[in-house]
């Protein structure tokens, strides 16, 4: 029933369908794993989407129909939406010995050297080595980010 609600573009029908049907389950099918993905996908819950079809893999479904599922991009908004919810995990610190008065947590600019329509960024210093520098970025529309530039063509600048 939840195939023909999904075919017919009745998608939330459809989900309701297949959710209860999994409940009458023993243990996880990868049809309905991979059917509830689609259902999703289609709803726009893209990030959903990606995790049921990874546990319908687990579960024994056909790998290269549900790796090509799955290399489907993230729609832009679900994207932001998972940036926003999340925490930058790389790394801290100025590394490799150099000789540099800035410190981590400090206000800096990231400043292109030369004529540049590249954007001057501003945060705070997260990370320093002789190749990248990282900075702590808030934004409205993806919240706290990390942030990376190469060193090579930019200018790293306490800011004021």
């Amino acid at each position: 029933h939840a195939l023909i609600l999904h075919l017919l573009t009745r998608n939330s029908d459809a989900l309701e369908w297949i959710v209860n049907a999994q409940a009458l389950l023993d243990s996880p099918d990868a049809v309905f794993l991979e059917r509830e993905g689609d259902i999703r996908w289609s709803l726009g819950q893209s990030e959903k989407a990606h995790e049921l079809w990874e546990k319908a893999i687990v579960s024994g479904g056909g790998q290269k129909r549900l790796n090509e599922k799955l290399s489907k991009n993230l729609r832009d908004i679900d994207a932001l939406k998972i940036a926003y919810q999340s925490s930058p995990e790389s790394p801290n610190g100025v590394h490799n010995n150099l000789v540099t008065q800035l410190k981590i947590g400090q206000n800096i600019c990231i400043k292109p050297k030369g004529d540049s329509f590249d954007p001057i960024v501003t945060g705070k210093l997260r990370f320093l080595d002789s190749l990248t520098v990282s900075i702590d970025y808030d934004s409205s529309e993806a919240g706290h980010t990390a942030v990376h530039f190469p060193i090579s063509g930019y200018e790293v600048l306490a800011k004021n």
